[in-house]
């Protein structure tokens, strides 16, 4: 077990590569470092998919975008190459900066990151996978279960000597933030109380009909007044468009690929409320303080139920409770379809404190 609690560093480097629902979790990493160390310097090591969560951080000195850690995915020698001249292009960037890097992905990129920094403890997870426990100094023993992955963060702020980690995820949309969600909501019409919409995923266990969304779409209208505002990449418009035309004569709109993530976290901080599925944006509305419905399939959802204001709906309970179950197995599982857009309208009626009228 890694004892590190007294030490004082002055400059940390954090790795946390992607993915955007992750790295939005760990948010609350860097105030707890400043918590024990007011005076260091935190940088944080991202791809650029993910890169936006980030920025405007106040505990954050430096966002460092590594523009070509996809090589890491690319199989055979051209994959090799291509790692080595990013590696070596990143410790061109990180090396010597730092006293102490934190893995908080562990995987085999973010455990190469941590090395090329060179800094003298390398701290990670225990459990950390594909071999990245190799690149490290200090590892810490976790006491939190696999998927609750907010509290492993959390742990390791704990094993630095943190009592009291914070756990709040945090978002912070600026000035240009607010003034570009105030044309795209105007642009759209939306002028009254509205609902976000987070349909896309890219993970087919996690997709929730398009139908589903569409009758929801229905009936927040008209069962609580709520236009609904869909976002998404710009890969996800058609999914959007084709939800909307679903919804017939609903006064629906769609800004998906509209929006960087911190604008959406502005477009979501002023709805009423967010239904979503389990991906990264879905996120964004228990870190603004979003009522929020996170409608689940197999995957666990336990993360998720000690968030203030926000509910689950997963009729058919998890396929996994930890790390064992190979995902891919899951691929055909429908067991999300159990959830249903009349499930959405009562656990909104119990969110916003208001009666449903009668569906029919």
């Amino acid at each position: 077990m890694v004892d590190l609690s007294g030490r004082q560093f002055g400059n940390i480097l954090i790795v946390k590569l992607s993915a955007i629902g992750d790295v939005t979790m760990a948010t609350p990493f860097p105030r707890g470092l400043k918590m024990l160390y007011p005076e260091a310097r935190i940088d944080w090591l991202v791809e650029p998919l993910s890169a936006d969560v980030l920025r405007g951080n106040p505990f954050i000195n430096e966002v460092i975008v590594w523009e070509r850690c996809h090589s890491m995915r690319v199989k055979g020698l051209k994959g090799a190459w291509g790692l080595v001249r990013d590696l070596r292009e990143l410790a061109g960037r990180i090396q010597g900066r730092y006293d102490l890097a934190i893995d908080l992905q562990g995987l085999a990129r973010s455990g190469l990151a941590v090395r090329a920094s060179g800094a003298a403890v390398r701290l990670g997870k225990k459990d950390s996978r594909e071999g990245s426990g190799w690149f490290l100094t200090h590892k810490a023993d976790v006491e939190a279960p696999f998927y609750r992955a907010s509290e492993q963060y959390i742990g390791i702020l704990r094993r630095l000597g943190l009592s009291k980690p914070p756990q709040s995820m945090e978002i912070y949309p600026d000035a240009d933030n607010v003034a570009k969600a105030d044309a795209l909501l105007a642009s759209a019409g939306v002028s009254s109380e509205y609902a976000v919409l987070t349909p896309a995923t890219t993970r087919p266990y996690k997709h929730w009909s398009d139908e589903a969304f569409a009758q929801t779409i229905v009936l927040l209208e008209r069962e609580l007044g709520l236009t609904s505002v869909l976002l998404g990449s710009p890969k996800d418009r058609e999914m959007a468009n084709r939800i909307m035309a679903m919804s017939g004569e609903s006064g629906a709109v769609s800004l998906a690929g509209e929006t960087t993530l911190r604008d959406a976290a502005e477009i979501i901080r002023r709805a009423r409320l967010l239904v979503g599925v389990d991906t990264g944006l879905m996120h964004f509305g228990i870190a603004m303080g979003t009522p929020t419905i996170a409608v689940f399939g197999p995957t666990t959802a336990q993360r998720l139920r000690d968030e203030p204001n926000t509910r689950v709906l997963q009729r058919a309970g998890p396929r996994r409770t930890d790390n064992t179950i190979n995902r891919k197995q899951w691929w055909d599982d429908r067991s999300i379809d159990q959830n249903t857009p009349e499930d959405v309208i009562r656990v909104a009626c119990e969110l916003l404190g208001k009666g449903a009228t009668k569906t029919a």
